[in-house]
């Protein structure tokens, strides 16, 4: 009779325990992917959450998706309607990988140059790139190895624009995640990326080419095996962004997709036997059935304020330029989102006036349990003119 009320305590504690929502909680919906990958991260790109990894700090050869950093530079440096002009070096690049056979000599608008890298993957053209951007392939890897640094990167090192195999050349699927994430938000490589299609005009030595991107996620219709069931290989919310693949790195794969706010980016290096697009999709999916977006402080929405010097009012108010954003993770009851588990800090800018409306305002800070995920730019809310005596000393001073 005892152990009866013994077992039949521990039962109504064990449920007691699951519903109460103080004890034991729900699982995710579904299980993490197995991945064909070495190495993976899957990011909020709203925030810079990592949501999974695999060896995320794992070096890896990365191929052609070093050509995020070199396109990226590209835009940053150059001016898209000048010309570059082929050299020998770059024209001798085409006896290797991916190409679009430019001509010793050959000149090509620097737009151009920038689809035919990022669409076709062409070797050369990365070569003409770092040319036009910093004289020689030297001094641009130099450049690509600081910028990597300033974006956040760890463990990260480039020799060559195109992702050539060299053993000093190498990235990790974090930092590479980070480069990714940083080159999105510029809306001309963010533009050049989620292009199907581009037609590069005639040149003083070429016909005009028509190139289709290597990313398959993009567009193409046609199916792939995933775990037993065939699926198109476009995936739904495709923003972008690159493909890699050499025998040494194997398949890489560098993907953002968007779908109802949740924007979600994936990085495979060194998926064997070219299995990148299913270790994608795989990825992807388990993003996005198991986590929503949830928008945790609207733009616009006074955070702070700035002091001003020598103004109209002592400060200004500080607000999000944009909407932020949190990933949370869906469960069997729900979500795991609770409130309390995110903070912020705000870094305020200081001012002189006059203060224009919608000028950078500093930082905010997100944290998660107490850990950094996300860093947002603040903008002012109104302008803030001289002080009045000010003003009119300046008419008076003419």
């Amino acid at each position: 009779m005892k152990k009866k009320i013994i077992i039949l305590i521990i039962t109504v504690m064990t449920w007691t325990m699951l519903f109460s929502g103080t004890g034991v909680s729900f699982a995710a919906v579904t299980e993490e992917p197995q991945l064909e990958a070495t190495s993976a991260v899957l990011m909020d790109a709203d925030s810079g959450e990592i949501l999974f990894d695999k060896n995320k700090d794992k070096q890896q050869y990365p191929a052609s998706t070093t050509k995020i950093m070199t396109a990226l530079l590209a835009i940053e440096h150059l001016d898209l309607d000048d010309t570059a002009k082929v050299s020998r070096k770059a024209a001798d690049e085409v006896l290797e990988g991916a190409n679009l056979d430019c001509k010793y000599g050959e000149e090509l608008m620097i737009k151009d140059l920038v689809y035919g890298l990022m669409l076709h993957s062409a070797n050369e053209m990365a070569i003409v790139l770092a040319e036009a951007v910093s004289g020689n392939v030297s001094d641009f890897a130099d450049l690509m190895n600081e910028r990597a640094e300033e974006i956040g990167c760890k463990h990260t090192h480039f020799t060559n624009p195109n992702g050539l195999p060299d053993e000093k050349h190498y990235t990790t699927a974090y930092d590479l995640a980070l480069i990714a994430r940083e080159a999105m938000e510029n809306e001309i490589f963010a533009e050049v990326v989620s292009t199907a299609e581009y037609t590069i005009p005639a040149t003083n030595l070429s016909e005009a080419r028509e190139i289709k991107n290597s990313n398959f996620m993009l567009y193409k219709k046609s199916k792939l095996e995933v775990d037993g069931v065939e699926r198109p290989y476009k995936y739904k919310g495709t923003k972008g962004i690159k493909t890699g693949y050499t025998n040494a790195a194997q398949g890489c794969l560098v993907e953002e997709v968007e779908r109802n706010d949740l924007d979600l980016l994936c990085v495979t290096l060194h998926s064997e036997n070219d299995m990148r697009y299913q270790d994608a999709i795989r990825l992807l999916d388990w993003g996005f059935e198991n986590h929503k977006a949830k928008t945790f402080l609207k733009a616009g929405e006074e955070i702070g304020e700035c002091p001003v010097k020598k103004g109209s009012h002592r400060s200004v108010v500080a607000v999000p330029a944009t909407d932020i954003k949190v990933c949370v993770e869906k469960t069997d009851s729900g979500t795991d989102f609770k409130e309390s588990n995110y903070t912020y800090k705000v870094q305020e800018k200081s001012f002189t006036a006059p203060v224009r409306k919608g000028a950078y305002a500093g930082k905010l800070k997100l944290y998660k349990k107490g850990k950094l995920i996300g860093e947002y730019d603040l903008k002012t809310q109104e302008e803030v003119e001289l002080s009045l005596w000010r003003r009119l000393l300046a008419k008076l001073t003419g």
